[in-house]
């Protein structure tokens, strides 16, 4: 889910992304409160917060956000304003309205 569903290039950046996890957790810990930071359940919490988030906001995970800014990257002086935002789901019958 994190990488993105579907494709190769997503399965390694979300591999990438859960390695790295534990040691970014484990560097956040020293700048939280003692009693949250030596908490046993912290670092599941976390997984599960930042997946809950990828669903919610990136629901085409990183090689998702990869492909918009490659796509803004190749069109940087001619992109238009609202290029970027994800599009709405009609049903059927609300496209032929």
């Amino acid at each position: 889910m994190i990488g993105g569903l579907g494709s190769v290039h997503g399965a390694f950046l979300g591999a990438i992304f859960l390695i790295a996890m534990p040691q970014l957790i484990s560097l956040g810990k020293d700048y939280l409160p003692e009693a949250i930071g030596q908490a046993p359940g912290l670092q599941a919490v976390v997984y599960g917060a930042v997946l809950i988030a990828f669903v919610l906001f990136e629901p085409m995970g990183l090689y998702g956000r990869w492909l918009k800014v490659r796509t803004w990257l190749q069109l940087f002086p001619f992109y238009r304003q609202g290029m970027f935002k994800r599009q709405k789901s009609f049903q059927k019958s609300d496209r032929l309205k």
